[in-house]
């Protein structure tokens, strides 16, 4: 099994290959698969991939679209644009909580309330324009697809011998989904102020405010076992409804959930992790994707956090430029942590 995460800008695009079978997890924004710019074409990494599977032969097994934010969809919407048909051929299943799916299940259980997505926002990036974009290929292009939610089964057939255990979302977050989308502002999450000039007692100092939008609740997270090891993708999800799962599954501070990696929810957003999460899990290695453009993100509190539930533990980044903007040279040498680039990942 290899796992690899992509640049993928101020976005998460992560491909795992075991044999000749490959899951594509997210594929960031735009550019992350194709751009232009002063008139010079520039492949990104997702093309490179895309190209390298096609040179073997092989397909995208599964896609998992963990939500519509463009720093996740925004990738194979440029894929879909620049080159329809090998996408389609390459493309085997997708797992894409659509608007479509969500209200064909929804009125099969008879939930109440307004069920209409909204076809136009004012911002032409946000999520729900680029959802229903990606839907209408899918549904144009007849490409299989599913609706992912905590209790969704049949979910492992797509890889011998890998099995996922879904945590978010669950039926609330995604009725919010379907009957409230709005441009959200939450200073928690999207201030542009950065955090490194703060040291790491000063971050612990700060009480938890938790992430409200609800695109981001929406976010598909799951716990991925294959071969031997076991892995915690979280996309943007909200921590209370990840720890409220493994709860369900019966996970707590006295038995915790034995991990070989962590995706960090949200680009390592300090509203997306909590105390409470980081106690029922055991875990070394952290992988924050973004490269540090968007939000103020990553967030210093958020590796603070980390480190003081999980000692000697590692951080991986996929831009390791990042490292040095974030933390101090005696941060670096003196703390129980190592910072490293997620290209030297090894499980």
């Amino acid at each position: 099994m290899e796992i690899k995460f992509l640049k993928a800008n101020n976005g998460d695009s992560i491909h795992i290959s075991s044999g000749n079978k490959n899951i594509l997890i997210d594929t960031g924004t735009g550019a992350t698969y194709f751009s232009k710019s002063n008139g010079r074409s520039k492949n990104g990494e997702l093309k490179s991939l895309v190209n390298d599977l096609q040179s073997k032969n092989e397909k995208i097994d599964l896609l998992i679209i963990t939500h519509w934010d463009d720093d996740h969809i925004g990738g194979v919407l440029k894929w879909f644009k620049e080159d329809l048909e090998n996408a389609k051929s390459m493309i085997k299943h997708i797992w894409f909580n659509s608007g479509l799916l969500l209200n064909k299940y929804f009125e099969s259980c008879k939930a109440s309330g307004d069920k209409t997505i909204l076809s136009s926002h004012q911002n032409p990036n946000t999520s729900i324009r680029q959802g229903i974009t990606f839907e209408k290929y899918i549904l144009d292009e007849d490409i299989s697809y599913s609706l992912i939610k905590t209790d969704s089964d049949d979910l492992n057939n797509i890889l011998d011998g890998a099995i996922f255990t879904i945590l978010s979302p669950t039926d609330k977050e995604l009725e919010k989904l379907l009957v409230k989308w709005e441009q959200e502002y939450n200073p928690n999450t999207s201030a542009s102020n950065k955090d490194y000039d703060k040291s790491f007692e000063e971050l612990l100092q700060n009480e938890l405010k938790e992430d409200t939008a609800i695109h981001n609740g929406s976010s598909i997270a799951f716990i991925l076992e294959i071969e031997d090891k076991k892995m915690l993708f979280l996309g943007d999800a909200h921590p209370s409804v990840v720890v409220d799962s493994l709860i369900n599954l019966e996970y707590s501070k006295e038995n915790k959930l034995s991990l070989d990696l962590i995706k960090v929810s949200h680009h390592g957003s300090k509203a997306n992790i909590s105390d409470k999460l980081l106690d029922i899990i055991e875990c070394d290695n952290f992988v924050i994707s973004t490269d540090g453009s968007k939000h103020g993100l990553p967030n210093k509190e958020t590796v603070a956090r980390i480190i003081k539930k999980h000692e000697n533990c590692k951080i991986y980044f996929n831009y390791p430029d990042l490292i040095n903007q974030i933390f101090t040279e005696d941060e670096l040498t003196n703390n129980n942590f190592k910072t490293l680039d997620a290209n030297e990942l090894s499980l």
